[in-house]
């Protein structure tokens, strides 16, 4: 065979793999209770998109059952059942933390994503990423600027985070989301663990993934599953090993365990988005927001999630967030598969905890990790999360207006913004 036969058989067999892929990743109907990852617990993590990793499996959902389950427009009893289920799960996760404590392998997870200080952790930026940086704008989402929208219950909420905060025995590390980043995160076009240039665009990253494992693409997507479950999409398309990520090494002990920065659980071979690409996602973010008017939603209650984060819950009674959610997923069929289902502002993340490792070998297997809260210390916390939930629910927050953000470091929703406000009421 000559090498222009060669290449084209190549060619042939690679464009029938990706179509193969698109046909099996295109999103299906509505699933099942086991394909959207609900449990009854929210007490194990999934790598999701909200600006915060390790969101609980059973609070992230797949962007199409989201959409399917939003309510139509002026429809109050679906978007009273809406609101139960979210303060259903608002209390399963306070109860969660009440009964079991903090979740170490959830914080671990997590704080590979921040750079560890001697005071105070902070999150890493996507340009100083190892082993190879993310590209530009390839972390892209819509907020609700929470400071902007109602500068008091911002206020209110950095007290809380400050209340909460002095619960915390010695030793802990803890990133606190500074208050003029004070948000909730309504879409995801491009998440750091599943980068996606153009999220108008179906296909979006598959094309990357696909030449990258073409020989035997068929059997390693078939093996890992639908395209919703992120963790493993990322773990497929950045060929990155469970020993590699060192995901479980806690970071305060990371330099006895290892001389080599921990390898992020990102699929490094997606390009970025062109500017053109950018442009075209700002423009459609703005028809979407011409035709959405101002909506308003309420402060549920203050927890401490058993992952870390303290959260500022909400609730959205008419519907309207749900229903502004599924028209981004319609208008961006290439964005992230899974989006968060709750609302919710985060106020801090606990990044690192007191640990001891077993003497001898600092292998990840001989680890042994242990960050136990009192009873006296989570009923303290408990206390003061009720405290303040009792001030702050039923606050209301007239949103007007969002954020497109190209984000630079993980989770703080710092770089570039660009305000995008609703149509006026009529």
């Amino acid at each position: 065979m000559n090498r222009t036969a060669l290449f084209s058989a190549l060619a042939v067999a690679v464009g029938a793999c990706v179509q193969w892929a698109k046909q099996r990743l295109r999103p299906r109907g509505k699933a099942t209770v086991a394909d959207t990852d609900h449990e009854d617990a929210a007490t194990h993590s999934a790598t999701a998109p909200n600006s915060f990793v390790s969101v609980p499996k059973s609070l992230a959902t797949n962007a199409a059952d989201q959409a399917s389950s939003n309510c139509a427009s002026h429809d109050v009893k679906c978007a009273q059942k809406a609101v139960e289920q979210l303060r259903s799960k608002y209390a399963a996760m306070a109860a969660d933390f009440e009964s079991k404590g903090l979740d170490v392998q959830a914080i671990a997870e997590t704080a590979v994503w921040f750079e560890i200080g001697p005071v105070a952790p902070w999150p890493r930026r996507y340009a100083s990423f190892v082993p190879k940086p993310l590209p530009s704008g390839a972390v892209r989402l819509v907020v609700l600027p929470v400071s902007v929208c109602n500068p008091q219950i911002a206020n209110l909420a950095a007290r809380v985070a400050g209340d909460v905060l002095a619960c915390l025995p010695s030793g802990y590390k803890v990133f606190s989301n500074a208050r003029q980043n004070f948000h909730i995160t309504v879409f995801h076009f491009s998440h750091p663990a599943d980068p996606r240039p153009d999220a108008l665009d179906p296909h979006s990253g598959l094309g990357q993934l696909l030449l990258q494992d073409s020989p035997d693409c068929q059997a390693r997507i078939e093996d890992e599953g639908d395209l919703g479950k992120l963790g493993k999409l990322a773990d497929l398309s950045a060929g990155v090993t469970k020993q590699a990520s060192t995901t479980a090494c806690p970071p305060r002990v990371a330099a006895t365990c290892s001389s080599i920065e921990p390898v992020l659980p990102v699929p490094y071979n997606r390009p970025g988005p062109t500017q053109q690409q950018i442009q075209a996602e700002q423009r459609a973010m703005a028809s979407v927001t011409s035709n959405t008017t101002p909506f308003t939603l309420q402060v549920d209650r203050v927890l401490l999630a058993p992952s870390g984060v303290l959260l500022l819950t909400w609730v959205d009674p008419s519907g309207s967030l749900g229903r502004l959610r599924q028209s981004l997923h319609e208008a961006f069929p290439g964005a992230c598969s899974r989006q968060s289902s709750i609302i919710h502002t985060s106020l801090f993340r606990i990044v690192d905890v007191p640990t001891t490792v077993t003497e001898g070998s600092v292998s990840l297997e001989s680890q042994n990790a242990v960050a136990c809260l009192d009873q006296s210390t989570i009923n303290n916390i408990q206390a003061t999360c009720s405290k303040w939930t009792s001030r702050v629910h039923g606050m209301k927050m007239i949103v007007d207006r969002v954020w497109w953000a190209e984000e630079h470091e993980f989770s703080s929703i710092e770089g570039l913004r660009v305000p995008m406000s609703f149509k006026k009421a009529e």
